[in-house]
């Protein structure tokens, strides 16, 4: 639909997105993408928790194309969870998410206080804002999911 819409010709944009679907290390729940991964960076603390080199780690993509409204969050972190459960360390699911969407400026200046991004960053703890992109020269921000997410999903989530 994006081809047809941006460019009106059917096809595939992003073809190399689609690798890792195919190769089974990313899917899509009910709202959100994630990629199953390894933490490949110096060991980060969350809160209580730390993620060290080689946990699992769950890095998220929001598609674009509907709300993201917190049902269909919370419903998304249930599905990665139950489908994932026996490969995490002590049953800790760690999310890592890094978009411009987040860029601590636009949380502030730009979008509303009801807005479902502001709504979804607050979930998440910086850990890290790149402020020049070298790939697209956009800010981005990495982000892991904090405690308050943890407390909704009965403990089990950071």
């Amino acid at each position: 639909r994006r081809m047809q819409k941006k460019f009106n010709v059917f096809g595939i944009e992003f073809f190399n997105w689609y690798g890792g679907f195919l190769s089974m290390v990313r899917f899509a729940t009910t709202r959100l993408q994630f990629d199953r991964s390894l933490w490949d960076e110096e060991p980060v603390k969350l809160g209580n928790y730390t993620v060290e080199t080689g946990d699992r780690i769950f890095r998220c993509h929001i598609p674009s194309g509907e709300p993201l409204t917190y049902e269909k969050r919370l419903a998304s972190y249930k599905e990665l969870y139950n489908f994932y459960k026996d490969e995490l360390k002590d049953g800790i699911m760690v999310i890592h998410c890094g978009t411009w969407l987040f860029y601590p400026e636009y949380l502030e200046r730009v979008y509303s206080e009801t807005s479902n991004i502001v709504d979804f960053a607050k979930y998440f703890e910086a850990k890290d804002v790149a402020y020049e992109n070298k790939l697209n020269q956009t800010p981005e921000t990495m982000l892991a999911l904090n405690e308050e997410v943890k407390k909704l999903l009965g403990g089990n989530l950071l």
